[in-house]
């Protein structure tokens, strides 16, 4: 979905252990890992194809997921200016999502923990949490990540799943005031309020979470 939007001029490179993510974008390259033979030789892992997919220069790099080396290499791109770039990781918040990110960072950079907190809140933007409801994918919340604070994430809820109604999903804006939602209604693209988008009653302004390490 999020592929969707993008230009149809752009170039974007998918790296993925199985071909799983699909796009209509025209210029579209797919990267995919293959196992070692029997002698340990011919192996290529996600490492391999996140430096392929560097040197390349493509508008965007979507990483299937995020377990390992690879993370490092993610940020690395996301810094070098592949902005738009999209990557998965299991957890689950918001919160454990960027700290599961820095801990696999952590074990292939020596970087100081908060230096790398400092580098993740300036190079990602945004960060979807899905679900499921009644066994269907779902968007459960979307945030936006704030500038790091004593060495924490902070993060800012714009959107959040409210539940079902007349069985219908419902969403709710958290707030109208935020960098990334003033870009969206600078480009005309702001939320609208609809059948299935409501307005929180307090919706927040400009306040932020605040995020402690485990």
């Amino acid at each position: 979905a999020l592929l969707s939007g993008a230009s149809s001029d752009e170039r974007i490179i998918t790296v993925e252990d199985a071909p799983e993510i699909f796009s209509p974008a025209v210029h579209l390259e797919k990267l995919i890992t293959r196992p070692e033979r029997g002698d340990g030789t011919g192996g290529v892992s996600l490492v391999d194809l996140m430096n392929v997919a560097i040197q390349r220069a493509p508008h965007r790099i979507v990483l299937g997921q995020i377990v390992e080396e690879e993370s490092r290499l993610f940020l690395k791109a996301l810094e070098a200016g592949f902005t738009g770039s999209v990557a998965t990781i299991h957890a689950d918040s918001v919160v454990d999502g960027l700290w599961k990110f820095l801990d696999a960072i952590s074990a292939h950079d020596k970087a100081p923990v908060e230096s790398l907190v400092r580098r993740i809140s300036r190079s990602v933007n945004l960060v979807l949490r899905m679900g499921k409801v009644e066994g269907r994918p779902c968007l459960q919340e979307l945030s936006e990540v704030l500038p790091a604070e004593n060495g924490q994430f902070r993060i800012l809820p714009l959107v959040s799943f409210s539940g079902l109604q007349d069985g219908k999903r419902r969403w709710e804006i958290l707030t109208t005031d935020s960098k990334v939602m003033n870009i969206i209604s600078e480009r005309g693209l702001a939320l609208r309020v609809g059948p299935g988008l409501s307005l929180a009653q307090k919706p927040a302004s400009g306040s932020s979470s605040d995020i402690s390490s485990h």
